[in-house]
């Protein structure tokens, strides 16, 4: 028996540097009290999945500094993935501009130490 295998979506992982991630994370912790809640904002995983097409937003660094998210095939184009860039690169803006919590401020020191010993 022959079987046809078919795209239907394609799943993608977007890095991002280590510090925005960290003020993305924090953006959505209790830490700070849901701040993007408070301040009215979305999710950034609530802005990707509202587009045509993107499904499946995660990011949560257990996998490291990467968003995560499936596209489907029928939508893959160069113009959603810039739009997606570009809603990305928004809201990590706006994540640091946020106050810091004490965690992330104490984990951004020791990572400049270990790299100061490294060099």
């Amino acid at each position: 028996m022959k079987f046809d295998f078919e795209i239907t979506t394609r799943s993608y992982a977007i890095a991002i540097e280590d510090d925005p991630f960290l003020d993305l994370l924090d953006s959505e912790s209790y830490v700070t009290e849901n701040a993007a809640f408070k301040e009215g904002q979305e999710t950034l995983s609530s802005k990707l999945d509202a587009l045509p097409g993107v499904s499946k937003t995660d990011y949560n660094g257990h996998f490291r500094a990467y968003v995560y998210l499936t596209i489907d095939d029928d939508e893959d184009k160069p113009a959603l993935k810039t739009k997606i860039a570009r809603i990305i690169e928004k809201h990590l803006a706006w994540c640091a501009k946020l106050p810091k919590a004490q965690h992330v401020i104490d984990r951004r020191a020791e990572r400049k130490r270990t790299r100061a010993q490294d060099a």
